[in-house]
């Protein structure tokens, strides 16, 4: 009676153990899926297989990482074109453009800007338009449109030896 006790026991244990080792690989291998889906998200190279369609929670988690990341896909295709466009856009521009942030940091400049040597020098230098061009009244009217968000014009000469005009 012992013997078939222990071997019903040892029957058992193993069941479960296999019964276990096969629940834990079906698990391990979807969290694997999921972890290859959300490091191709900047990329988008984990979106051409399909989605399981299965109703648990590690399925439901998949489809709705797999919708973040063709959104965030078609998100940064469009970030892209516009870039693309807003470059062509200022390339073709007679004028020099500058650009700079909420903080007067400088965040692009078009090489027509860039064109007088006494620029393009200070301008991979310069964090911030203060460095580059050191006219009061330009930063006055800077502060001026942040604060209101009216357009504003302003017509200033540097005081440098290609005293240059600028709007």
């Amino acid at each position: 009676m012992r013997e078939r006790i222990l071997a019903i026991s040892a029957a058992s244990a193993l069941l479960t153990c296999l019964i276990a080792f096969l629940v834990s690989r079906s698990i391990s291998l979807r969290i694997r899926r999921l972890k290859l889906l959300a490091e191709s998200f900047p990329g988008g190279a984990g979106l051409d297989r399909p989605v399981e369609d299965s109703r648990d929670e590690l399925a439901s988690l998949e489809r709705s990482l797999a919708g973040i990341a063709i959104e965030l896909q078609r998100l940064l295709d469009r970030l892209r074109y516009e870039s693309a466009r807003r470059e062509a856009i200022l390339s073709g521009m007679a004028e020099g453009v500058l650009a700079v942030n909420q903080s007067c940091g400088l965040r692009f400049a078009t090489p027509r800007f860039c064109a007088p040597s006494i620029f393009a020098a200070r301008i991979r230098k310069a964090g911030f338009l203060l460095e580059l061009i050191r006219d009061p009244g330009l930063h006055e009217l800077l502060r001026s449109v942040l604060a209101t968000g009216e357009p504003k014009k302003l017509r200033f000469k540097l005081s440098s030896a290609n005293a240059r005009v600028f709007e």
